[in-house]
């Protein structure tokens, strides 16, 4: 069932990259990530993904996070904005063109919305044989939206990129002491 999407989303460049990167690094395997963001009312803002972790099972047609790797890494990369960031959702990779969730997807998905009051992201990347990613939108009760996505610098607004203790790296890089 497909239903009007609520929201905006625009991917961070470097953001984005990761989930070129990782996908094509763990070919033909399955990899996937966890997407970490900003919100402003219908707008989202993918600022950071976190990589699945070196303790997942990465197989042809299954894949599992290391969960403890991505929790740690997820709080580290969150507190380093002004503006905390929060989970937005996740994506992973699927075999040749398969471009539904599965019942386990759906089990996965249905966790992570329940983290949240405002809904979750998950994309599906196939590579049959270029690289697609397609984006849904969902809430806990598992009505999947295709979601239009942007990758976009520009559009996302300076106040989440802003990153805490930055004033500290150029002051302390302008003075220098002497021996």
């Amino acid at each position: 069932m497909m239903v009007e999407n609520p929201i905006e989303v625009v991917f961070h460049p470097d953001a984005f990259h990761t989930i070129l990167t990782e996908t094509f690094h763990k070919h033909p395997a399955e990899t996937g990530g966890i997407l970490l963001g900003s919100t402003e009312g219908p707008k989202w803002y993918v600022i950071e993904v976190i990589e699945p972790g070196p303790g997942s099972i990465f197989r042809t047609q299954y894949f599992e996070y290391d969960h403890a790797f991505v929790n740690y890494l997820g709080r580290a990369r969150a507190r380093r904005y002004n503006i905390p960031l929060k989970v937005l959702g996740l994506w992973h990779r699927h075999p040749g063109s398969f471009d539904r969730f599965s019942l386990t997807d759906d089990e996965t998905n249905l966790k992570f919305a329940e983290l949240s009051d405002i809904g979750m992201l998950s994309g599906l990347v196939n590579i049959d044989p270029d690289f697609r990613f397609t984006l849904y939108y969902f809430d806990e009760r598992l009505i999947y939206t295709k979601t239009a996505y942007k990758v976009s610098l520009e559009e996302i607004p300076e106040k989440f990129l802003q990153k805490k203790y930055e004033e500290m790296i150029f002051r302390n890089h302008t003075h220098h002491e002497t021996l």
